[in-house]
């Protein structure tokens, strides 16, 4: 008879999963009678459903493993800011300054993503949430709404290059990125489809974002 499929429940953060996350895992589910129980959160809280037993891996932006876990460098994913070109004619003709920043609406994926935060505060001085903002958390329209001219936002490099070459995206600080390392955390009792998943994810990762930087092997 065939055999049993084994179910492994994994935690990824959303953005992951809208790039590079499936190319990774295909050939370990090509390879294996296993099926995947994919959970979607902040890249912060993944490790908190490992810790808590809920997940046996997850993509997490911390180094440090979980006691009794093991952990390994995926890589980087790069952030830059961008806009259609007619979203940045009508509210950064002058580029974007901390004046344009109030009253421009920007688009921000829930309450617990800080990426924009983090580039706002480190290029323009903007500190807190003064500025108008939309919620969305669906990765995959988070780029639709910013190709609608609805808005202004952070996305990873890996899913805005080909719209960039298109000319439907522009980078508005070109040069000002936010770097978020990625790590795969996972139990430290080997099986064989743990052990499968993570040599695949981790190849993957390597192949898909920038070299981790921080001499993480």
């Amino acid at each position: 008879g065939s055999p049993g499929y084994r179910s492994l429940a994994i935690g990824i953060n959303a953005d992951s999963l809208a790039t590079w996350f499936m190319a990774a895992v295909a050939p370990s589910l090509h390879g294996l009678p296993l099926v995947l129980d994919v959970r979607v959160d902040d890249q912060d809280e993944t490790h908190r459903m490992l810790r808590d037993g809920d997940v046996a891996g997850c993509v997490s932006t911390r180094a440090t493993p979980v006691q009794g876990c093991r952990a390994a460098a995926l890589g980087r994913m790069v952030y830059r800011l961008y806009a259609t070109p007619a979203f940045a004619r009508r509210h950064f003709p002058d580029g974007v300054t901390a004046a344009a920043v109030d009253g421009a609406p920007a688009l921000i994926y829930n309450r617990k993503d800080r990426v924009l935060h983090r580039l706002l505060k480190s290029q323009l001085a903007v500190r807190g949430d003064g500025f108008p903002r939309h919620y969305l958390p669906s990765s995959e329209k988070f780029v639709d709404w910013i190709l609608a001219g609805l808005a202004y936002g952070m996305l990873p490099e890996l899913q805005a290059l080909p719209l960039t070459a298109q000319g439907l995206l522009i980078d508005l600080l070109p040069g000002a990125v936010v770097d978020v390392a990625l790590y795969w955390h996972c139990w430290g009792v080997a099986t064989e489809s743990l052990d499968m998943l993570t040599q695949a994810l981790v190849a993957g990762g390597r192949r898909s974002l920038e070299p981790a930087g921080d001499g993480a092997v």
